[in-house]
């Protein structure tokens, strides 16, 4: 009786599984689903995004420079707080935009 019991639950447990992967597969389909048609949504960067990220790029680098070769660590530090600053414009002007 004891045996018999536990096999049941066992194929209970094994039912639960199953029907839970297959749940689980569902919802990583959707999710796909999901991703496929925000790939479709995305914008082009327009052009001065792309020169707000280039700057932000070159002021980081610059300011790494300035920091390990040129031992100015207070210009490195001035300079290397420009980046937050211009990618918070870059949302804001984003932001306004949409």
């Amino acid at each position: 009786m004891v045996d018999r019991v536990i096999s049941n639950q066992g194929c209970n447990f094994a039912n639960d599984l199953k029907t839970s992967s297959l749940s689980n597969i569902i919802m990583i389909e959707d999710s796909l689903v999901g991703i496929k048609t925000q790939k479709k949504t995305m914008k082009k960067f327009t052009s001065i995004e792309i020169l707000i990220l280039l700057s932000v790029v070159t002021c980081i680098f610059y300011s790494e420079y300035l920091f390990v070769y040129q031992k100015d660590y207070m210009k490195a530090l001035f300079i290397g707080l420009w980046p937050p600053t211009m990618l918070g414009l870059l949302n804001f002007i984003n932001s306004k935009t949409k």
